[in-house]
């Protein structure tokens, strides 16, 4: 059991009825299946998602917070924030993640190596052609033919986006299909944006497939760095396992 002491019914509160840490978990919403039998979680309510190392049920990784001790939702949406994460998912040799930033209308893509604090590498929020997410809360992706498939919830759809979003790993990026997928997208991927505004649930921002760099700042001011941060030096790996370095 993850996120309470065991499986009794007695024990069912978000964090425990307490402050959340790297035991806890607060209204997870998916789960996911490293390559090596690791684990991630996103944590709903909590505003974050987490790592596992296979066999063990405290966190080694968290994404969109500070730290294990906070849950902060965001009052400004960046590279680093996550607001009610829905859906996660993990390219075929678990290099790249993505997480579904449903409070904060867009879709983020995470790179190997994972660590914690860690800014996202990229993001989509929509473009010309789909318009803006609203609240997507679902992904998955076709490995075959390098499809995002989001359920777009408040716009009462599904979209598929045929596009370098998804390389086929951290070192190759594949070319567009050449057989459009039926109700998916296939154009051609624009080049990166600036996002016109911060996201919210009730007022989505409109840009492009976009890459988190130093030369990229959304309308709030934040800057977006490309390199993960350095407040935690554990990292998972795709190739061996999950650990901790």
């Amino acid at each position: 059991v993850y996120g309470q002491v065991d499986a009794s019914s007695a024990n069912t509160q978000p964090n425990k009825a307490g402050a959340p840490d790297a035991t806890t978990l607060n209204n997870p919403y998916s789960a996911t299946l490293g390559c090596n039998g690791d684990l991630w979680v996103s944590d709903s309510l909590n505003n974050r998602v987490l790592h596992y190392p296979r066999g063990s049920t405290t966190a080694d990784i968290v994404i969109g917070q500070s730290s294990f001790n906070t849950n902060d939702a965001p009052a400004t949406t960046t590279d680093t924030t996550l607001s009610n994460p829905g859906a996660i998912a993990l390219n075929a040799d678990c290099t790249l993640l993505f997480v579904a930033d449903s409070g904060s209308n867009r879709v983020l893509r995470y790179r190997y190596p994972f660590v914690s604090g860690m800014p996202a590498q990229a993001q989509f929020t929509g473009d010309s052609v789909v318009g803006n997410l609203r609240f997507p809360v679902d992904i998955t992706i076709d490995q075959d033919r390098s499809t995002l498939w989001i359920a777009d919830s408040f716009n009462n759809r599904v979209v598929g986006l045929v596009t370098s979003f998804i390389p086929t790993s951290v070192s190759s990026t594949p070319s567009l299909s050449a057989s459009p997928i039926p109700g998916a997208i296939n154009s051609s991927s624009p080049s990166p944006t600036t996002p016109s505004s911060s996201a919210s649930a009730t007022s989505p921002s409109s840009s492009a497939i976009s890459s988190v760099s130093s030369s990229s700042s959304p309308a709030t001011g934040t800057s977006f760095s490309s390199s993960p941060s350095t407040g935690s030096s554990s990292s998972s790996s795709p190739s061996t396992g999950s650990s901790s370095s």
